[in-house]
């Protein structure tokens, strides 16, 4: 017998909605907790995963330019 395993069609959804918030959203906040930002600000997040951090730095800044290399 083969074991097989078939992931819902919602499962990208319900992980970016549920686990990359609760996972990857406090060390976002807590990196963002030390750094000052302005608008005039860029920054390269590398390996950005699924960008939690790039979002938030957006948003907490005003406008940073974030440039993000997902890996």
């Amino acid at each position: 017998m083969k074991d097989t395993f078939q992931l819902a069609r919602n499962a990208t959804l319900i992980y970016e909605g549920q686990k990359v918030p609760a996972i990857f959203g406090p060390p976002a906040e807590a990196t963002l907790n030390v750094v000052s930002l302005s608008d005039k600000d860029s920054i390269l997040d590398v390996a950005c995963g699924t960008g939690s951090s790039r979002e938030k730095s957006g948003r907490r800044s005003g406008r940073p330019h974030v440039w993000w290399v997902p890996f």
